[in-house]
């Protein structure tokens, strides 16, 4: 009952309302009446393992990027989705950023308790202080920003399931995520109309309280690869001095810069783990904002 709790009063109260109309002010100010309705909702879950598709009908907002947004890519999509759902949502969340600490690699700087996205800032301005500063005659470095294209629409479901189950999560937690992922039905709400309901087939939801730290397991896979190709000699990257460690990357969430030894034959191997970690995971870069 703690566990609902906490859920409910951490969820926003006057954001936007689910398909049903109630936003999180109707469960917190209606708390002692409901509770122990929503605690059952929550059990169910939790020990059936399946969850009604009903509680997971989604409504999209499509937010404009520009002022006057003619394509479908000017539009950021939000889920607007069942309050009783992100209940359950957050509570798995709740149980998993306790240990985000312990799983994801240091330079991811996003969604991890006791982090900040500041920390690889001041890594990275420190970086380019000290390439501004050195005087170059043979030897070069670069540095590359590159932007993921609907980081959490391309997310494939597959991928992250044995993502997880290698990372060593325990097969019925795998399940429980993947059915609040999986059994989805979306409505795109036009000119504050929703559309029929359909089906995904992948991606993760922005404004599901599960979505960012699901995608920051799915980005340490990417650190994995660079580790590895560092271990094997096949990327370089940038030592400033020789008391620092070897700077390869720094993840941002869903952006993340490159540090490398400024030759074709680094550059191409750096290619080639993007293109295995992009035909794994479904992700693609955004070349417009690279």
């Amino acid at each position: 009952m703690e566990e609902v709790h906490a859920a409910v009063f951490q969820l926003g109260a006057l954001k936007a309302p689910s398909p049903y109309g109630f936003n999180g002010i109707f469960y917190q100010q209606s708390w002692d009446i409901l509770k122990f309705d929503l605690f059952q909702l929550v059990q169910n879950f939790f020990h059936t393992g399946t969850l009604d598709p009903h509680l997971n009908q989604t409504h999209i907002s499509l937010i404009p990027k520009v002022k006057n947004p003619e394509i479908i890519s000017q539009f950021r999509p939000i889920s607007l989705c069942n309050f009783s759902y992100k209940i359950i949502s957050k509570i798995l969340a709740n149980r998993l950023k306790k240990w985000l600490p312990i799983i994801i690699e240091p330079e991811q700087s996003t969604f991890v308790q006791g982090k900040q996205i500041q920390d690889n800032i001041f890594i990275v301005q420190e970086v380019l202080h000290q390439l501004h500063i050195t005087k170059r005659k043979k030897k070069y470095q670069a540095i590359l920003k590159l932007d993921m294209q609907k980081a959490y629409d391309r997310i494939e479901w597959d991928f992250l399931q044995n993502c997880m189950l290698k990372m060593g999560f325990c097969a019925k937690w795998v399940s429980l995520t993947m059915q609040c992922i999986s059994m989805v039905s979306f409505s795109v709400k036009i000119n504050g109309e929703p559309t029929p309901f359909f089906s995904s087939s992948r991606g993760l939801r922005q404004g599901d309280p599960l979505s960012p730290y699901l995608f920051i397991l799915i980005s340490n896979v990417l650190t994995w690869l660079m580790k590895k190709a560092i271990a094997e000699g096949n990327i370089k990257g940038i030592q400033l001095n020789k008391f620092c460690p070897t700077l390869s990357h720094l993840l941002f969430a869903d952006d993340v810069i490159f540090f490398l030894d400024g030759t074709i034959v680094e550059c191409q191997n750096l290619a080639h783990i993007l293109n295995q970690y992009y035909y794994a995971s479904g992700q693609a870069v955004n070349l417009n904002k690279s």
